[in-house]
């Protein structure tokens, strides 16, 4: 190293980044905590904060691996992880992606499927998350979850009314 430090700016943290992300541990150990106690119960978990505070660096940087290390629980390790950054590109289709390629399934029917009934989302999301356990090997796991992260969530609001409802209802499960 020739004594020069490399900025990072704004520029969020991943994963790679895990070991060199200081500082930040209690928060991570409160967000794993709070993800522990709702384990059972439905609907999403909502981190928020001013801007530059760090929210996008705390899941990739923090939450997802620890949770790769077992600190959720140790059936949390396999977990499938999904990451939509800035969703007010087609959230839908984004959403529809992630799970078509976690499920085996063509995008462009689980994008008709979301479209046409979000509220049925979370069958697709469960058929996600068993058919990753199968193609990894793992045993069965009713207990089985997807990680679904959405960084700067806010943007879906420069949607159309139509199309926020849709992705928020989906994710809802309503």
């Amino acid at each position: 190293m020739d004594g020069r430090v490399a900025v990072r700016g704004l520029v969020p943290f991943g994963q790679a980044d895990a070991e060199v992300f200081y500082g930040r541990e209690f928060v991570t150990a409160r967000l794993v905590a709070t993800l522990a106690q709702r384990q059972g119960e439905p609907g999403p978990l909502v981190v928020t904060g001013a801007s530059g505070v760090g929210k996008s660096s705390l899941p990739r940087a923090g939450l997802i691996p620890a949770i790769g290390r077992g600190e959720l629980s140790p059936a949390a390790r396999d977990w499938p992880r999904v990451l939509i950054e800035q969703p007010a590109a087609d959230p839908m289709p984004r959403l529809a992606t992630r799970l078509a390629g976690l499920a085996g399934l063509p995008a462009p029917g689980v994008l008709a499927a979301l479209r046409e009934r979000p509220s049925q989302a979370h069958l697709l999301m469960r058929q996600a998350v068993e058919a990753d356990a199968h193609w990894r090997g793992l045993a069965d796991d009713p207990g089985g979850r997807l990680l679904l992260i959405i960084d700067q969530f806010e943007m879906i609001f420069q949607q159309r009314l139509d199309e926020q409802s849709a992705f928020i209802a989906a994710l809802l499960g309503r």
